[in-house]
Protein backbone atom coordinates (compact mmCIF):
# COMPACT_ATOMS: atom_id res chain seq x y z
CA UNK A 1 0.00 0.00 0.00
CA UNK A 2 1.45 3.35 -0.97
CA UNK A 3 0.63 6.96 0.10
CA UNK A 4 1.10 9.52 -2.81
CA UNK A 5 1.40 13.28 -1.27
CA UNK A 6 -0.13 16.31 -3.38
CA UNK A 7 3.21 17.69 -3.41
CA UNK A 8 5.71 16.95 -6.26
CA UNK A 9 9.00 15.02 -5.66
CA UNK A 10 11.13 18.29 -5.62
CA UNK A 11 8.39 19.85 -2.56
CA UNK A 12 9.45 16.33 -0.63
CA UNK A 13 13.02 16.57 -1.58
CA UNK A 14 13.01 20.26 -0.23
CA UNK A 15 10.97 19.45 3.09
CA UNK A 16 13.37 16.79 3.87
CA UNK A 17 16.22 18.84 4.00
CA UNK A 18 14.57 21.43 5.81
CA UNK A 19 13.79 18.84 8.49
CA UNK A 20 17.42 17.90 8.60
CA UNK A 21 18.27 21.51 9.03
CA UNK A 22 16.56 22.18 11.59
CA UNK A 23 17.66 19.27 13.72
CA UNK A 24 20.96 20.63 13.13
CA UNK A 25 19.39 24.19 14.21
CA UNK A 26 18.25 22.50 17.53
CA UNK A 27 21.23 20.56 18.46
CA UNK A 28 23.83 23.53 17.90
CA UNK A 29 21.63 25.52 20.58
CA UNK A 30 21.55 22.26 23.07
CA UNK A 31 25.16 22.68 22.28
CA UNK A 32 25.27 26.16 23.22
CA UNK A 33 23.08 25.70 26.27
CA UNK A 34 25.46 22.67 27.61
CA UNK A 35 28.03 25.72 27.35
CA UNK A 36 25.76 28.10 29.30
CA UNK A 37 25.55 25.34 32.02
CA UNK A 38 29.31 24.83 32.37
CA UNK A 39 30.43 27.98 32.69
CA UNK A 40 27.59 28.33 35.49
CA UNK A 41 28.58 25.14 36.88
CA UNK A 42 32.37 25.91 37.06
CA UNK A 43 31.68 28.42 39.65
CA UNK A 44 30.04 26.17 42.03
CA UNK A 45 31.61 23.29 41.50
CA UNK A 46 34.87 21.74 40.66
CA UNK A 47 35.91 21.44 37.13
CA UNK A 48 35.96 18.13 36.74
CA UNK A 49 32.87 17.90 37.90
CA UNK A 50 31.75 20.75 36.01
CA UNK A 51 32.95 18.90 32.85
CA UNK A 52 31.62 15.60 33.53
CA UNK A 53 28.37 17.00 33.54
CA UNK A 54 28.95 18.97 30.45
CA UNK A 55 29.61 15.57 28.81
CA UNK A 56 26.87 13.51 30.58
CA UNK A 57 24.65 15.99 28.49
CA UNK A 58 26.00 15.92 25.46
CA UNK A 59 26.39 12.22 25.46
CA UNK A 60 22.53 11.89 26.25
CA UNK A 61 21.39 14.07 23.76
CA UNK A 62 23.52 12.72 21.17
CA UNK A 63 22.04 9.05 22.81
CA UNK A 64 18.79 10.23 22.77
CA UNK A 65 19.10 11.26 19.06
CA UNK A 66 20.42 7.91 17.61
CA UNK A 67 17.45 6.29 19.56
CA UNK A 68 15.23 8.29 18.30
CA UNK A 69 16.70 7.79 14.56
CA UNK A 70 16.77 3.79 15.36
CA UNK A 71 12.78 4.28 16.40
CA UNK A 72 11.98 5.84 13.24
CA UNK A 73 14.11 3.45 11.23
CA UNK A 74 12.64 0.41 12.48
CA UNK A 75 9.04 1.57 12.23
CA UNK A 76 9.85 3.02 8.52
CA UNK A 77 11.10 -0.90 8.09
CA UNK A 78 7.84 -2.61 9.54
CA UNK A 79 5.77 -0.11 7.45
CA UNK A 80 7.40 -0.72 4.79
CA UNK A 81 7.43 -4.73 5.36
CA UNK A 82 3.51 -4.33 6.06
CA UNK A 83 3.39 -2.72 2.65
CA UNK A 84 4.83 -5.57 1.04
CA UNK A 85 2.79 -8.28 2.64
CA UNK A 86 -0.11 -6.55 1.38
CA UNK A 87 0.71 -6.17 -1.73
CA UNK A 88 2.14 -9.79 -2.16
CA UNK A 89 -0.65 -11.79 -0.66
CA UNK A 90 -3.90 -9.77 -2.02
CA UNK A 91 -4.42 -10.12 -5.47
CA UNK A 92 -7.29 -7.49 -5.17
CA UNK A 93 -7.50 -3.59 -5.53
CA UNK A 94 -7.08 -1.98 -1.86
CA UNK A 95 -7.34 1.60 -1.60
CA UNK A 96 -8.99 4.27 0.31
CA UNK A 97 -10.63 6.95 -0.53
CA UNK A 98 -11.40 10.44 1.23
CA UNK A 99 -14.66 12.44 1.66
CA UNK A 100 -14.83 13.63 -1.80
CA UNK A 101 -14.32 9.93 -3.72
CA UNK A 102 -10.77 10.69 -4.33
CA UNK A 103 -8.01 7.85 -3.85
CA UNK A 104 -5.22 8.70 -1.41
CA UNK A 105 -4.20 5.27 -0.73
CA UNK A 106 -3.43 2.52 -2.96
CA UNK A 107 -1.73 -0.98 -3.21
CA UNK A 108 0.39 -2.22 -6.23
CA UNK A 109 -2.52 -4.71 -7.45
CA UNK A 110 -3.58 -1.54 -9.30
CA UNK A 111 -1.09 -2.56 -12.53
CA UNK A 112 -2.06 -6.04 -12.61
CA UNK A 113 -5.82 -5.68 -12.56
CA UNK A 114 -6.12 -2.22 -14.64
CA UNK A 115 -3.09 -1.45 -16.03
CA UNK A 116 -2.19 1.88 -14.01
CA UNK A 117 0.46 2.42 -12.00
CA UNK A 118 -0.07 4.09 -8.60
CA UNK A 119 0.80 7.16 -9.45
CA UNK A 120 -1.69 7.54 -12.39
CA UNK A 121 -4.62 6.33 -10.07
CA UNK A 122 -3.55 8.77 -6.95
CA UNK A 123 -6.50 11.95 -6.42
CA UNK A 124 -8.48 10.65 -9.36
CA UNK A 125 -12.41 9.42 -8.23
CA UNK A 126 -13.15 5.82 -8.11
CA UNK A 127 -15.63 6.23 -11.46
CA UNK A 128 -11.86 6.81 -13.30
CA UNK A 129 -11.70 2.95 -12.47
CA UNK A 130 -15.07 1.56 -12.86
CA UNK A 131 -18.62 2.50 -13.51
CA UNK A 132 -20.07 2.61 -10.12
CA UNK A 133 -24.24 2.12 -10.06
CA UNK A 134 -23.85 3.91 -6.89
CA UNK A 135 -24.28 6.96 -8.71
CA UNK A 136 -27.74 6.55 -8.64
CA UNK A 137 -29.06 8.52 -5.79
CA UNK A 138 -31.38 5.98 -4.23
CA UNK A 139 -28.73 3.51 -4.79
CA UNK A 140 -26.04 5.66 -3.33
CA UNK A 141 -28.42 6.80 -0.14
CA UNK A 142 -28.91 2.98 -0.03
CA UNK A 143 -25.40 1.94 0.40
CA UNK A 144 -24.39 5.03 3.04
CA UNK A 145 -27.26 3.72 4.77
CA UNK A 146 -25.52 -0.11 4.87
CA UNK A 147 -22.11 1.71 6.10
CA UNK A 148 -23.54 3.62 9.35
CA UNK A 149 -25.62 0.17 10.06
CA UNK A 150 -22.91 -2.65 9.14
CA UNK A 151 -19.73 -0.52 8.76
CA UNK A 152 -19.37 -2.02 5.31
CA UNK A 153 -21.37 -3.22 2.03
CA UNK A 154 -20.76 -5.32 -1.10
CA UNK A 155 -21.50 -4.16 -4.66
CA UNK A 156 -20.91 -5.02 -8.34
CA UNK A 157 -19.67 -2.82 -11.26
CA UNK A 158 -18.06 -2.48 -14.56
CA UNK A 159 -14.02 -2.37 -13.77
CA UNK A 160 -12.37 -0.15 -16.91
CA UNK A 161 -9.07 -1.13 -17.73
CA UNK A 162 -6.16 1.24 -19.11
CA UNK A 163 -6.41 -0.39 -22.41
CA UNK A 164 -10.22 0.18 -22.87
CA UNK A 165 -11.17 -3.51 -22.05
CA UNK A 166 -13.87 -3.96 -18.79
CA UNK A 167 -14.11 -6.43 -16.30
CA UNK A 168 -16.89 -7.96 -13.74
CA UNK A 169 -16.19 -6.35 -10.39
CA UNK A 170 -17.04 -7.11 -7.15
CA UNK A 171 -16.87 -4.22 -4.38
CA UNK A 172 -16.14 -4.49 -0.45
CA UNK A 173 -16.72 -0.82 0.99
CA UNK A 174 -16.09 -0.27 4.28
CA UNK A 175 -16.50 2.41 5.96
CA UNK A 176 -13.08 4.57 7.86
CA UNK A 177 -14.34 5.28 11.12
CA UNK A 178 -12.83 8.88 12.66
CA UNK A 179 -11.35 9.55 9.45
CA UNK A 180 -14.10 9.98 6.70
CA UNK A 181 -13.79 8.29 3.97
CA UNK A 182 -13.91 4.54 3.43
CA UNK A 183 -11.94 1.59 2.26
CA UNK A 184 -12.26 -0.55 -0.84
CA UNK A 185 -11.79 -3.45 -2.30
CA UNK A 186 -11.76 -4.34 -5.65
CA UNK A 187 -11.81 -7.94 -6.61
CA UNK A 188 -12.09 -9.09 -10.70
CA UNK A 189 -15.12 -11.78 -10.37
CA UNK A 190 -14.28 -12.61 -14.50
CA UNK A 191 -13.25 -16.30 -13.55
CA UNK A 192 -16.35 -16.46 -11.07
CA UNK A 193 -18.52 -14.81 -13.70
CA UNK A 194 -17.42 -17.67 -16.17
CA UNK A 195 -18.19 -20.64 -13.46
CA UNK A 196 -21.21 -19.20 -13.06
CA UNK A 197 -22.21 -19.18 -16.31
CA UNK A 198 -20.96 -22.49 -17.31
CA UNK A 199 -22.41 -24.01 -14.40
CA UNK A 200 -25.96 -22.04 -15.72
CA UNK A 201 -25.21 -23.20 -18.80
CA UNK A 202 -24.42 -26.86 -17.85
CA UNK A 203 -28.02 -26.89 -15.90
CA UNK A 204 -30.01 -25.33 -18.92
CA UNK A 205 -28.67 -28.50 -20.64
CA UNK A 206 -30.34 -31.11 -18.78
CA UNK A 207 -33.17 -28.97 -18.00
CA UNK A 208 -33.59 -29.42 -21.84
CA UNK A 209 -32.71 -33.06 -21.66
CA UNK A 210 -35.27 -33.22 -18.91
CA UNK A 211 -37.74 -31.24 -21.07
CA UNK A 212 -37.51 -33.61 -24.30
CA UNK A 213 -37.62 -37.15 -21.82
CA UNK A 214 -40.14 -38.91 -22.89
CA UNK A 215 -41.67 -39.66 -19.36
CA UNK A 216 -43.22 -37.19 -16.70
CA UNK A 217 -40.55 -35.78 -14.62
CA UNK A 218 -40.82 -33.82 -11.61
CA UNK A 219 -38.47 -32.36 -8.70
CA UNK A 220 -39.95 -31.05 -4.90
CA UNK A 221 -37.89 -29.41 -2.30
CA UNK A 222 -37.18 -29.86 0.94
CA UNK A 223 -41.10 -28.71 1.61
CA UNK A 224 -42.85 -31.29 -0.12
CA UNK A 225 -43.92 -28.92 -2.75
CA UNK A 226 -43.27 -30.02 -6.21
CA UNK A 227 -41.36 -27.08 -8.12
CA UNK A 228 -40.40 -28.27 -11.42
CA UNK A 229 -42.58 -30.46 -14.18
CA UNK A 230 -41.11 -30.71 -17.74
CA UNK A 231 -42.37 -30.23 -20.68
CA UNK A 232 -44.33 -33.59 -21.18
CA UNK A 233 -45.64 -33.28 -18.22
CA UNK A 234 -47.12 -30.32 -18.85
CA UNK A 235 -47.73 -31.40 -22.02
CA UNK A 236 -49.91 -34.33 -21.09
CA UNK A 237 -51.81 -32.61 -18.54
CA UNK A 238 -52.45 -29.14 -20.53
CA UNK A 239 -51.68 -26.75 -17.50
CA UNK A 240 -49.38 -24.25 -17.06
CA UNK A 241 -46.07 -24.77 -14.33
CA UNK A 242 -47.55 -22.23 -12.37
CA UNK A 243 -50.67 -23.97 -11.67
CA UNK A 244 -48.91 -27.50 -10.78
CA UNK A 245 -46.73 -25.70 -9.00
CA UNK A 246 -49.86 -23.91 -6.33
CA UNK A 247 -50.24 -28.24 -5.56
CA UNK A 248 -52.39 -28.40 -7.98
CA UNK A 249 -51.08 -31.24 -9.73
CA UNK A 250 -52.92 -33.27 -7.22
CA UNK A 251 -56.16 -32.37 -8.97
CA UNK A 252 -54.96 -34.16 -12.08
CA UNK A 253 -54.84 -37.11 -10.18
CA UNK A 254 -57.55 -39.67 -10.63
CA UNK A 255 -59.83 -38.72 -7.07
CA UNK A 256 -60.28 -42.17 -6.18
CA UNK A 257 -56.20 -42.17 -6.14
CA UNK A 258 -55.56 -38.98 -4.30
CA UNK A 259 -55.22 -40.52 -0.82
CA UNK A 260 -52.97 -43.38 -1.83
CA UNK A 261 -51.00 -41.48 -3.63
CA UNK A 262 -50.25 -38.74 -1.18
CA UNK A 263 -49.40 -40.92 2.05
CA UNK A 264 -47.16 -42.98 0.17
CA UNK A 265 -45.64 -39.84 -1.11
CA UNK A 266 -45.58 -38.00 2.26
CA UNK A 267 -44.43 -41.26 4.26
CA UNK A 268 -41.39 -41.91 1.96
CA UNK A 269 -40.56 -38.15 2.27
CA UNK A 270 -40.87 -38.38 6.11
CA UNK A 271 -37.78 -41.24 5.48
CA UNK A 272 -36.22 -39.90 2.62
CA UNK A 273 -36.49 -43.43 0.73
CA UNK A 274 -37.34 -44.22 -2.73
CA UNK A 275 -41.01 -45.28 -3.16
CA UNK A 276 -43.45 -46.77 -6.13
CA UNK A 277 -47.06 -45.05 -6.89
CA UNK A 278 -49.50 -47.01 -9.79
CA UNK A 279 -52.23 -44.25 -10.05
CA UNK A 280 -54.63 -42.80 -12.72
CA UNK A 281 -53.96 -39.69 -13.91
CA UNK A 282 -56.19 -36.73 -16.05
CA UNK A 283 -54.79 -36.20 -19.60
CA UNK A 284 -55.56 -32.75 -21.30
CA UNK A 285 -58.53 -34.04 -23.08
CA UNK A 286 -60.59 -35.30 -19.95
CA UNK A 287 -59.03 -39.00 -20.42
CA UNK A 288 -57.79 -40.66 -17.38
CA UNK A 289 -54.27 -43.15 -18.11
CA UNK A 290 -52.79 -45.39 -15.71
CA UNK A 291 -49.28 -44.44 -14.50
CA UNK A 292 -46.57 -46.05 -12.76
CA UNK A 293 -44.58 -43.23 -10.34
CA UNK A 294 -40.71 -43.86 -9.00
CA UNK A 295 -39.53 -41.00 -6.20
CA UNK A 296 -35.98 -40.71 -5.51
CA UNK A 297 -34.43 -38.78 -2.84
CA UNK A 298 -31.61 -36.32 -3.41
CA UNK A 299 -28.85 -34.69 -1.47
CA UNK A 300 -27.61 -31.02 -1.93
CA UNK A 301 -23.67 -30.62 -2.22
CA UNK A 302 -23.16 -31.24 1.08
CA UNK A 303 -24.40 -34.64 1.49
CA UNK A 304 -28.14 -32.79 3.38
CA UNK A 305 -30.97 -34.05 2.44
CA UNK A 306 -32.71 -31.77 -0.36
CA UNK A 307 -35.64 -33.03 -1.78
CA UNK A 308 -37.54 -35.73 -4.80
CA UNK A 309 -37.07 -36.55 -8.43
CA UNK A 310 -39.81 -38.78 -10.18
CA UNK A 311 -40.70 -39.69 -13.08
CA UNK A 312 -43.99 -40.90 -14.14
CA UNK A 313 -44.48 -43.71 -17.08
CA UNK A 314 -47.48 -44.43 -18.89
CA UNK A 315 -48.70 -47.58 -18.76
CA UNK A 316 -52.42 -47.80 -19.86
CA UNK A 317 -51.68 -49.88 -22.81
CA UNK A 318 -50.20 -52.38 -20.71
CA UNK A 319 -52.84 -52.65 -18.37
CA UNK A 320 -55.30 -52.63 -20.90
CA UNK A 321 -53.94 -55.33 -22.71
CA UNK A 322 -53.64 -57.23 -19.24
CA UNK A 323 -57.46 -57.01 -19.01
Amino acid sequence: MKLKDIKSKESIYFFIVFIISFCFAIFSTFVDLIDIIYDYLKVYVSLPIAEFIRNFIFLYLVGLLWYTFRFWKVSEKKRKELEDIVSSISPDVLMVIDLNGKIVMCNTSIKRMFGYEVDEVYNQKTDFLYHDVSSQEKYSSGIHAMLEKEGFNIGFATGKKKNGDTIPLEIITGRLSGHGGAVLLLRDITEREMAENAIIRTRNFYLSLLDEFPALVWRSGVDTKRGYFNKTWLNFTGRTLEQEREDGWAEVIHPDDVELVMNTYLIAFDASKPFENLFRMRRFDGKYCWFVEYGMPYNDIDGNFAGYIGSCLDITDYILRGQ
